[in-house]
């Protein structure tokens, strides 16, 4: 199955980019088992923009809890946020870190940045 040639391609040392508007892709295409082992897999993720609410809501609580106000949780980014990201704002979800938002530098700008 497709997680596990990517577990075997990672622990060879290969990398690998997937691109997706949504977690639903996955779940259309795969079993709910096999989508679930899939999007564990993807360790780092990306989010730069989705119209999906449930990837939306997913993205957001990774994100974590930034306040509780009388007894409400206000996340640390609301969903609100997420459907509202400018171009190149993204958010980028790593194991063993904090998530943070950033603004990523297009292709074009980096050959005059001297960027390798």
């Amino acid at each position: 199955d497709f997680s596990s040639t990517l577990n075997v391609l990672r622990h060879s040392g290969v990398m690998f980019t997937i691109v997706i508007k949504s977690f639903n892709e996955i779940y259309d295409k795969y079993s709910k088992e096999e989508a679930d082992n899939l999007k564990n897999t993807f360790t780092n993720k990306l989010y730069l923009l989705s119209p999906d609410l449930n990837t939306l809501n997913e993205i957001s609580q990774a994100c974590g809890i930034g306040a509780i106000v009388d007894d409400h949780e206000i996340p640390l980014v609301t969903v609100e946020e997420l459907k509202t990201f400018k171009i190149f704002e993204a958010i980028a979800i790593v194991p063993r870190m904090m998530p943070f938002r950033t603004k990523l530098l297009p292709y074009y700008a980096m050959k005059n940045k001297n960027v390798v």
